[in-house]
């Protein structure tokens, strides 16, 4: 699904899921880029709060990527007790142009499970320096619970920056954090990789560090967790085989979800 321009869209009680890629890119919903129009129509004017979208008591699955910003720019995410079980990405924000000094997206995930090949959020900025081309993406979390798929060296961290990197300043200007409490199983919770080989990789962000940027002190740190019966294909996966005992209290409540067909 495409949202284009301030479009807006609500999903409740939904099963999605994406199989099958065939050498394509999965995304359940893209934001399009505002600056791509059909020849001969006007380039339209993009004016805050920009697109928005909602799950509540979903479960997504299956092969890709959940949210994908073709082009940055203001917009609102929003999702609540719902289970996202994917090989790719969260959320994924590639450059724009949008250069409003006050322009920001805003992110607000209550009890949602996101449990992912890649990474929560995926930015792949403009330029090698201060993310370029990002419009801050704003952060409120709470009651959640972010895992990674990948085990061992191949897990990926939470926030990845591809080609590009940023002092701490910048990233607290970019991806400010609204501290709640949360459950994460990520090696890494910041990780940049700028474009230019010769240019020395940041230190990546541990737990400590982490909780500094954050503020998150009555957040949990869990080992690599591994979940039961989950399916190589993970369009087959059920919700009852992403719950972790004694962590009732983060994430999505998968009872209450749409549960997919045995046989499909």
């Amino acid at each position: 699904m495409t949202i284009t321009g301030d479009g807006s869209s609500t999903f409740e009680n939904c099963l999605i899921t994406m199989a099958d890629p065939q050498d394509c890119r999965l995304t359940a919903v893209i934001f399009a880029d505002p600056g791509t129009v059909m020849p001969g129509k006007p380039r339209p004017a993009v004016v805050p709060p920009g697109p928005s979208l909602s799950f509540e008591r979903c479960f997504v699955c299956g092969s890709g990527d959940l949210v994908w910003c073709r082009a940055s720019r203001p917009f609102r995410l929003k999702a609540q007790d719902t289970l996202a079980v994917l090989s790719g990405s969260v959320l994924v924000v590639d450059a724009g142009k949008y250069d409003t000094a006050d322009a920001k997206a805003e992110v607000e995930f209550r009890r949602v499970t996101a449990a992912v090949g890649g990474h929560l959020l995926l930015l792949s900025p403009a330029s090698p320096e201060d993310l370029a081309g990002i419009v801050p993406v704003s952060w409120a979390p709470d009651g959640c619970l972010f895992t990674s798929l990948a085990g061992g060296p191949s897990a990926g961290a939470l926030i990845h920056i591809d080609g590009g990197k940023a002092g701490e300043a910048t990233l607290a200007q970019k991806i400010p954090w609204k501290a709640g409490r949360n459950a994460y199983s990520f090696p890494e919770f910041i990780d940049q990789q700028p474009a230019d080989a010769k240019m020395m990789r940041p230190e990546p962000y541990k737990w400590k560090a982490w909780k500094d940027f954050t503020g998150e002190t009555e957040s949990r740190s869990l080992d690599m967790v591994k979940f039961s019966n989950v399916p190589e294909n993970l369009a087959l996966a059920r919700p009852d085989s992403f719950t972790l005992p004694g962590l009732e209290d983060f994430g999505a409540p998968t009872k209450t979800l749409p549960v997919p067909p045995k046989e499909r």
